[in-house]
């Protein structure tokens, strides 16, 4: 069974239970994370499908105890896991978000954009798949989305932010989407020159919405030219010092050996607790020790 790794926090009674799952990459952890084994996951599925979930909250004590469900992405390419097996865990992720549509939250990773759109292949591509995880993930494209967001308020009436991506927002590449449009011959400028009063979770949606060339920005750090990456190819190196401000943030795409945080370097000096931006690396589940986080917030 995975390790657990539960963070317990909340001074609300109405606490958020939060689990996020780092980059399955064909991998069927998530099965013993949430059920407890692959056997049970294997009787929830049979009684789904004869229309009996509504009576399984004793059975299933943890995943009825969750309010969310995130992976953030990432679930093909394994340089380990063959292709019949990497295709049935992705279609079994997509069918545990069918029946949990608003309990379960699937982000989109880099190694997922190569089999939806075209010039953006990475590490780990499996051409013979191509159409097979392309035709997968672009039947179900509406269940996923690029990222996710929830605030809490503490008993002092401070607000908390969390946002979830595969690979985290830096401060530079928002500006620089920012910057282009402001630019009134941006092919989609009606569309968001609005970008400063959009939430970020929903700004970074709907430039998904458009496929948004600057979301796949590729810099330095990974072998590309961009100055800034984007929400799914920046390390944690040039985002621990350039994250965005009031934000914790949790994230995959980078291996660990078990779940870490880091301190927004921008934020690191701080005195007041509310004021300091955590960062949650979750990518353990192919290298590391196969932690998934839990959180009340």
């Amino acid at each position: 069974m995975d390790r657990l790794l539960i963070i317990s926090n909340s001074n609300t009674e109405f606490a958020m239970k939060i689990m996020s799952i780092g980059d399955i990459h064909g991998r069927s952890q998530w099965k013993d994370a949430i059920f407890g084994s692959t056997l049970e996951y294997e009787s929830w599925r049979r009684e789904v499908d004869n229309g009996i979930q509504e009576f399984m909250a004793d059975q299933y004590p943890l995943l009825s105890s969750l309010d969310k469900i995130i992976f953030v992405g990432d679930y093909v390419d394994s340089f380990t896991v063959n292709n019949v097996e990497m295709k049935l865990n992705l279609e079994e992720i997509i069918h545990f978000k069918k029946t949990y549509p608003d309990k379960v939250v699937l982000l989109i990773g880099n190694h997922d954009i190569q089999y939806i759109l075209p010039n953006q292949i990475c590490s780990g591509y499996r051409p013979e798949m191509k159409h097979d995880f392309g035709d997968i993930f672009n039947r179900n494209i509406d269940c996923f989305q690029m990222a996710y967001y929830h605030e809490t308020e503490d008993p002092f009436k401070n607000i908390k932010r969390t946002l979830w991506t595969h690979a985290g927002v830096t401060q530079g590449w928002l500006r620089s989407a920012k910057g282009l449009f402001d630019i009134e011959t941006f092919r989609f400028h009606e569309d968001f020159k609005d970008a400063d009063f959009i939430r970020i979770d929903e700004l970074l949606n709907r430039m998904w919405e458009y496929r948004l060339n600057i979301l796949f920005n590729v810099d330095s750090d990974s072998g590309g030219m961009s100055q800034w990456a984007g929400p799914v190819w920046v390390r944690p190196s040039r985002l621990s010092w350039e994250a965005l401000e009031g934000y914790d943030q949790v994230i995959g795409h980078t291996p660990q050996r078990t779940i870490k945080t880091m301190i927004s370097e921008k934020s690191s000096e701080t005195q007041y607790t509310h004021m300091i931006d955590t960062i949650y690396l979750i990518d353990c589940l192919e290298h590391g020790d196969g932690s998934v986080l839990i959180k009340d917030y």
